[in-house]
C-alpha cells in the first residue's frame, strides 16, 4: 500500500467536508469551524464528505458520458504494481477528473451556506438543541434565546425580530473599585476556543459602584466617556445586564427606542 498515496486520495475525499464544514460554521458562527477536537472533526466531516461525493458522482453519471471506476480508484489506493493502469486512466481524463473535484467543491461550499440559511430560516437551531450552534453569545445578546424551550418568553407586543438595538450595563473589576459602564452595544468578540473576548459599546457613560444611585439616578456620578467605540476586556467583567430593545417609527423621519415588551 502507498502510505502517501492514500493520504492524497483521503485528504481530497474529506475536503468537500471541510469545505461544507467551513461555509455551514461562517460569519457569526465561524469560530466553531474547527474549535472542536480532530476526531470529532473528522466524523463530522466524513459523513458531510461521503453524501456530497455520492450526490455528485449520481449527477455526473446521469447527466454526463463520464463515470467513476471504482476499480481502478482501488488499485490506485493499495496495490502499487497494478496502479499503473489507474495512472493512465487518470493522465488521460485530467481535465475531466479535476472539473468533477473543482465542481464538487463548489457544491460542497454552496450546500453548506444554504443548509445555514435554511437552518437559521426556519429557526430550527432555536427550536431543537441538535440544530444549535455552540456561539451561545450570538443568541444572548440578540435575544433569541427567548425562542429557546427552556427559555421561552411571550412579549405582548413584541418578537424577537424586533430587537433592533441592546443596551447593556456592564460591571467591572479596576484597581480603583467597580465600575458600571452603560452604553449601546455594538459588536463583540470571541477567543479562539469560543468564549467571549470583549464588548464593543458606543455612547458610554461609567460611574463608580460605589456612588450607585440606587432607585434615583443622579446625573452627576455619571461620566461621559468621548469617542466612538468603547472596547471592555470580558476578563475584566464581573457580570453584565441587557436591556432589548425596538425601534418606533415617529414618521418624520426620526425613530424612537422603545423597550420590548
Amino acid at each position: 500500500m502507498n502510505i502517501a498515496l492514500t493520504g492524497v486520495v483521503l485528504f481530497l475525499f474529506l475536503l468537500p467536508g471541510l469545505i461544507f464544514r467551513r461555509f455551514y460554521y461562517s460569519e457569526e458562527f465561524s469560530k466553531e469551524s474547527f474549535s472542536e477536537s480532530y476526531f470529532e472533526v473528522f466524523y463530522t466531516t466524513f459523513l458531510p464528505s461521503l453524501v456530497l461525493y455520492t450526490a455528485w458522482v449520481v449527477l455526473v453519471e446521469a447527466t454526463t458520458k463520464y463515470g467513476i471506476d471504482f476499480a481502478l480508484l482501488g488499485k490506485l489506493l493499495v496495490a502499487k504494481d497494478d496502479a499503473v493502469d489507474a495512472f493512465a486512466n487518470a493522465e488521460t481524463y485530467f481535465f475531466q477528473v479535476l472539473g468533477f473535484h473543482i465542481t464538487l467543491y463548489c457544491f460542497a461550499g454552496l450546500a453548506g451556506y444554504l443548509t445555514k440559511k435554511t437552518v437559521r430560516y426556519s429557526k430550527l437551531d432555536r427550536k431543537l438543541k441538535l440544530f444549535r450552534y455552540r456561539n451561545y453569545w450570538h443568541y444572548l445578546i440578540t435575544g433569541e434565546l427567548f425562542d429557546f424551550r427552556r427559555t421561552a418568553t411571550k412579549f405582548s407586543r413584541n418578537r424577537v425580530e424586533d430587537i433592533e438595538l441592546v443596551f447593556v450595563d456592564v460591571l467591572v473589576h479596576t484597581e480603583e473599585g467597580s465600575v458600571i459602564y452603560d452604553g449601546l452595544l455594538l459588536d463583540y468578540e470571541l477567543s479562539h476556543d469560543g468564549e467571549l473576548e470583549s464588548l464593543h459599546l458606543t455612547q458610554v457613560v461609567r460611574r463608580y459602584l460605589r456612588e450607585d444611585p440606587g432607585k434615583k439616578r443622579k446625573e452627576s456620578n455619571y461620566y461621559k466617556i468621548p469617542g466612538h467605540l468603547f472596547v471592555v476586556p470580558f476578563s475584566k467583567v464581573i457580570n453584565v445586564n441587557f436591556t432589548y430593545y425596538a425601534l418606533e417609527d415617529l414618521g418624520d423621519g426620526r425613530f424612537k427606542p422603545v423597550s420590548i415588551d
